[in-house]
């Protein structure tokens, strides 16, 4: 039997003490147990359980800002003398070119962005965007077929995506499966 509640042995036989280590045990107590002995034993079992809970408060914590984590809603950018509102349901895919981040609207105009890749991809709901290479993000509604490529790779089409542009990087196939199939 595979045993996960925490125990405390009490027998009179302590040739089972080693077995009894291998199997969740808090303490082994030979008896006659002394008051001591039992208040050690009872007092490790809780420290053990603060822990515990302590790490899985912790654990609930990090998954419940996860959860109301608020992404980016639009991006402010400069067209001209202008400065556009552009909301994250218009952008097809963001791309890295010389330096800059461009971000692509659905009608193929590109827009400077002040934030790398990096940033951009905790900014945006990963629901939505996926960076498929260490040059492009693409939105999922704007992706309109994925065929195989060479090296176990695959190429995304996408409207205004160059084909140089939009191979999946092979160490992120997998990852971009799965987050197709979602």
């Amino acid at each position: 039997m595979k045993e996960t509640a925490p125990i405390i042995f009490t027998t009179a036989f302590d040739e089972y003490a080693i077995k009894a280590f291998k199997v969740n045990s808090i303490d082994y107590l030979l008896k006659p147990i002394g008051r001591t002995e039992l208040k050690e034993a009872i007092d490790k079992f809780n420290i053990l359980q603060l822990k515990l809970n302590g790490d899985r408060l912790e654990k609930m914590e990090d998954v419940y800002s996860i959860i109301n984590r608020n992404y980016k809603n639009r991006f402010l950018v400069r067209s001209g003398e202008q400065i556009l509102s552009v909301p994250v349901e218009d952008i097809t895919f963001l791309i890295a070119e010389d330096g800059i981040v461009l971000l692509v609207n659905k009608e193929g105009k590109r827009f400077a962005l002040d934030q790398s890749l990096d940033t951009l991809e905790t900014l945006l709901d990963p629901k939505h965007f996926f960076r498929i290479s260490r040059k492009v993000t693409i939105r999922f509604e704007a992706i309109r077929k994925i065929m195989p490529h060479l090296n176990s790779r695959l190429k995304v089409f996408s409207e205004f995506l160059n084909e140089g542009e939009s191979t999946v990087s092979r160490e992120r196939v997998s990852e971009f499966k799965q987050w197709l199939d979602r």
